[in-house]
């Protein structure tokens, strides 16, 4: 509950104002980010089986299973290499990946 100013009264927060404050925490205190994405429905119901098969969460099987697929992206990439520094750039976007280079502008014309 917060206290309204004018009247020293506690009101409670609203619905959003509970969420806004829960995702502010998330991000700042656990270091968190928010991830909105539509996926495939197979996709979907893998993770959810997944998931209930480890008794874990849906993100906490997402989170493992991408540091799973990074660890062995990285272990390919020699350390300090040009691959490796523009994998760790994180400015690369699937068409710019290190294994699919984005042209320059004088090679596009």
């Amino acid at each position: 509950m917060t206290h309204n100013p004018n009247t020293g009264l506690a009101t409670r927060k609203t619905a959003a104002q509970r969420q806004a404050a829960r995702r502010l925490k998330l991000r700042v205190q656990e270091n968190q980010r928010r991830l909105n994405v539509w996926i495939e429905a197979g996709a979907c119901n893998a993770l959810r089986r997944m998931a209930q098969r480890d008794a874990v969460t849906q993100s906490q099987c997402l989170e493992r299973l991408l540091r799973q697929a990074e660890d062995r992206i990285i272990a390919t990439l020699e350390l300090d290499s040009p691959r490796w520094e523009a994998y760790f750039r994180l400015d690369h976007t699937a068409s710019g990946s290190p294994d699919n280079p984005r042209p320059k502008e004088s090679q596009t014309r």
